[in-house]
């Protein structure tokens, strides 16, 4: 019997990525993490943590790594608007892809959504799962393209930074 060295078994580390929703709604969160975990594809496994307001986001943000931030617009205390700018900021957080997210209309709360830094605005009163999943892959650098929604633009429920730039209208909404 010959002493031979012993390769170490590597184990694949499943890829994940981890989505910060902070509502203050709990069925509004619980129905996004249904959303986030079962209902989104995406080539990897999303961890989602929640946040019933901004601070609570804020703590979790200060000792979690978090690869997305999903903030909803209205909040007492502090408002998505008010956590992505202080997320914007902040040198360790800036470059956290952030979402601002509604269940109201769009053109309202692409103002808003610009001038805090968001990098995506989506109305969810659509429920339109492709939208969330056109979202979610384009903010978390995969492509953004699915068999669903395959030809399918604009998605009329997302404002992008590409959209500002070329769509942004110097008349009030």
């Amino acid at each position: 019997m010959t002493d031979r060295p012993r390769t170490p078994r590597v184990h694949a580390v499943a890829r994940h990525k981890t989505i910060l929703v902070v509502d203050d709604n709990p069925s509004m969160r619980a129905i996004l993490a249904i959303w986030l975990n079962r209902f989104v594809h995406l080539p990897f496994r999303l961890h989602v943590l929640t946040a019933r307001d901004g601070e609570e986001a804020w703590r979790i943000l200060g000792v979690s790594r978090v690869d997305l931030l999903f903030a909803n617009h209205h909040m007492p205390q502090t408002p998505g608007t008010q956590l992505i700018r202080r997320v914007k900021s902040s040198t360790r957080l800036r470059n956290v892809p952030c979402v601002l997210e509604s269940i109201g209309e769009l053109p309202g709360l692409a103002a808003e959504g610009l001038s805090c830094g968001a990098d995506f605005v989506i109305s969810l009163l659509n429920n339109d799962k492709s939208d969330l999943e056109f979202v979610l892959a384009t903010a978390l650098g995969v492509s953004p393209h699915t068999e669903t929604d395959l030809g399918r633009n604009p998605h009329e429920s997302v404002l992008t930074p590409q959209w500002w730039a070329t769509s942004w209208n110097s008349s009030p909404l």
